[in-house]
């Protein structure tokens, strides 16, 4: 029971981050190869925060009458291929590492060529079944994901007025967004209440 009781209150203390991106917008890119995919490869950090990431960014979704579902991408339909393969591997494989890492992995190879069906492929090195996610990326399942993820960004308060959209702890902040956008480690170093990793001693604010 104890230990139980330990490990809900290391959990609670997570520092809770989301990220409302597009698998097209330079930004997000940006600090998905940089800030994001250098803090997923240092030892621990996902025992200080709790990642969450909604790729939908500024589509939009249309219903026919008959039930389908389509969607509209800011930077085109390559984007909105990029949005289905990214919101149907998170939802496959979790927010762990793995699934996190998998998302990282095909922003960083799939948005320089538009290719996202190949870096999906590419990123299954880390284990994860990429046939699988493209199988749930071309279905009616897939697009049922997205919608949902949709209809979370729409629901952001305040409202989502560009991406990357970053919340911490469900409550958006520009003072903490830019924090997290200019050094995503050492902002959760900073904030994170529990016992630090050793990578927190060289993230420590001036």
């Amino acid at each position: 029971m104890l230990f139980l009781i330990v490990s809900l209150a290391s959990c609670a203390s997570r520092v809770q981050l989301a990220l409302y991106s597009e698998s097209l917008c330079p930004f997000c890119n940006q600090f998905v190869s940089s800030q994001l995919t250098t803090a997923l490869n240092t030892p621990g950090f996902l025992t200080m925060a709790d990642v969450k990431v909604y790729p939908y960014g500024n589509a939009r979704t249309s219903q026919a009458a008959n039930g389908s579902l389509s969607f509209v991408c800011q930077h085109g339909a390559d984007e909105c291929t990029g949005n289905l393969i990214l919101a149907c591997g998170l939802n496959t494989t979790g927010f762990t590492l793995t699934g996190l890492q998998y998302f990282a992995c095909i922003e960083n190879e799939g948005s320089g060529n538009h290719n996202f069906e190949k870096a999906a492929i590419s990123c299954g090195r880390l284990g994860v079944d990429s046939k699988k996610i493209l199988d749930c990326a071309n279905s009616d399942r897939g697009k049922i994901i997205l919608k949902d993820i949709g209809e979370a960004t729409a629901g952001l308060d305040p409202p989502r007025k560009y991406v990357p959209w970053i919340t911490v702890n469900s409550q958006h902040d520009s003072t903490q967004e830019n924090a997290v956008r200019s050094d995503l480690l050492r902002f959760v170093c900073d904030n994170f209440t529990g016992k630090k990793i050793e990578a927190c001693n060289e993230h420590v604010s001036q």
